[in-house]
């Protein structure tokens, strides 16, 4: 607005400011963007009004991020840094993770089949190397080692492997709040408003900066007193809550194994310091000081404290804030098999993906329930959007409101339609089916281009090999002949690949 032009940047949110910058970058007109971080404390409604921005934008982007949705909406190609160097996919993030696992798994056999031979050429050195009648063959095989180039492959990084132990059973009503009222002052968050979840449900709270989620959170899980209203738990429901503000409250002058042993000092040193090599504090890692830990460790430690005791309810508030990406996916996973009941706050939209099955959406201390996850919530909004005449709410579909004393909030807008189809909103999930099958054809026509190559290359080492005068030259013809052990490899793995990309399209279609 006009007269918000005067305002000092430092009056605005995180979000005002980015768009902001983007803005004066705009004017710069820039044929390269360097973006570190981009989507950082940002809310979904200025997430998406950053990718609309991206997708209009005609020059070079080059970002580092850890938001795997942004990422699979954004990139067209990714660039992993690593010991042996940049290695580059091309792709979105869910291309990545595919091509990755299968070169390592090609460079994997390629390293069993190379270990398989270097030890057969070791054992034929060791049983004749002091047999005078074998030693120009022993010389000339460890002549071959010597030659050999080593395939290595580089360790894995290592990740939170951990399980939630498994709650006491509750009943269906897990917990409940009833006409709750709470303000900050004269600004009245909740006026009655009613939220509950049941056994086995796993709940994101969704909306813009301000709306109300932490403050929501806070009163489910007990840790901030109503104003007015009821706050109900069910039969056996105890409640951990999870917040960045537990990293500030970690003892800054004790171990790790210290902290944990405070929280829990009846589990004893040795399951404390299993729990903590399931979080990545191993060896004399457990004996360093809360205070010298990156906000990443103090993550981890607060998760591993969580852990210690189980509880059939967790409230969590931005849980994978200072996780890498290969730790939020470890944390998915067991939240995912976590049997008792979660309710959580998040701005990355490929976690919530990933773990909720009901979403709540909060506008003005409204509540409105969304069955499914973020995807099925935007294809819901985008429905109720298309569907609603003026003057009308948005509602409908697999959507429900709570019952409040609020007055109803102004109908949203619909959503705004990018230019970019990746940047749109409409029917994710045909979007990521389509972009599923279009991958699968992509890559099965490259395999099977490189399965025609390598078996023409094949034929023509098969004459070369049929070839006499080959075997005057003894250092190519084993070169030769091991160039065709490659590629004879090589075509096998290659076929093994097309049966199962074939397989995958076919399920597809």
């Amino acid at each position: 607005r006009e007269t918000d032009f005067a305002r000092p940047l430092a009056e605005f949110s995180g979000g005002w400011r980015m768009r902001a910058a983007l803005a004066r970058l705009l004017l710069l007109r820039p044929s390269l963007l360097l973006l570190d971080e981009p989507t950082n404390h940002l809310d979904i409604e200025s997430l998406e009004w950053l990718e609309g921005f991206l997708a209009d934008y005609d020059g070079t982007v080059v970002l580092v991020s850890h938001d795997r949705y942004f990422l699979n909406r954004m990139v067209t190609s990714i660039a992993e840094l690593g010991p042996s160097g940049v290695t580059v996919y091309p792709g979105d993030y869910d291309d990545y993770l595919v091509e990755r696992a299968a070169r390592r798994e090609l460079l994997e056999a390629q390293a069993r089949n190379q270990a398989k031979r270097i030890a057969e050429i070791e054992r034929f050195i060791e049983r004749f190397r002091y047999q005078a009648t074998k030693a120009r063959q022993v010389q000339s095989r460890i002549k071959m080692l010597e030659r050999i180039e080593r395939v290595e492959v580089g360790r894995e990084s290592r990740g939170i492997r951990f399980a939630f132990p498994a709650p006491p059973r509750t009943g269906r009503r897990v917990a409940a709040l009833r006409e709750a009222r709470k303000a900050y002052g004269d600004n009245v968050v909740y006026a009655g408003v009613a939220f509950e979840v049941e056994r086995g449900e796993r709940v994101a709270l969704v909306g813009p900066n301000g709306a109300g989620k932490s403050t929501l959170l806070r009163l489910l899980a007990g840790v901030l007193p109503l104003d007015g209203g009821e706050r109900a738990l069910g039969a056996h429901v105890a409640v951990h809550y999870y917040a960045q503000h537990q990293l500030d409250a970690l003892t800054p002058a004790l171990t790790v194994l210290e902290e944990l042993e405070r929280a829990a000092p009846e589990l004893g040193q040795t399951r404390l310091r299993t729990i903590l090599g399931a979080f990545l504090f191993s060896g004399d890692a457990v004996d360093k000081k809360i205070a010298v830990l990156s906000g990443g460790e103090k993550a981890r430690v607060a998760l591993a404290k969580m852990l210690v005791r189980p509880a059939a309810l967790l409230c969590m508030d931005e849980p994978t804030n200072h996780l890498d990406l290969a730790s939020r996916e470890v944390l998915e996973q067991a939240l995912a098999t976590f049997p008792g009941t979660i309710v959580f706050i998040s701005h990355d939209r490929y976690f919530i993906n990933r773990l909720a099955t009901t979403i709540v959406e909060i506008v003005r201390g409204i509540l409105t329930r969304h069955l499914g996850n973020y995807d099925d919530y935007l294809a819901a909004k985008t429905r109720a959007a298309a569907d609603a005449t003026p003057g009308e709410g948005v509602g409908g579909g697999s959507s429900a409101r709570y019952p409040t004393r609020s007055e109803p909030p102004p109908t949203p807008s619909p959503v705004r339609d990018a230019r970019s189809t990746r940047a749109s909103g409409a029917q994710p999930k045909q979007r990521k089916v389509a972009r599923e099958v279009r991958a699968l054809r992509q890559r099965l026509e490259e395999v099977e281009t490189q399965i025609h190559a390598l078996e023409a290359r094949l034929r023509e080492i098969g004459a070369a090999l049929g070839d006499p005068a080959l075997y005057t030259d003894g250092e190519r013809a084993r070169a030769v002949t091991a160039e065709r052990r490659r590629a004879e490899e090589r075509v096998a793995w290659l076929m093994h690949e097309w049966e199962e990309l074939s397989a995958a399209l076919a399920a597809h279609e």
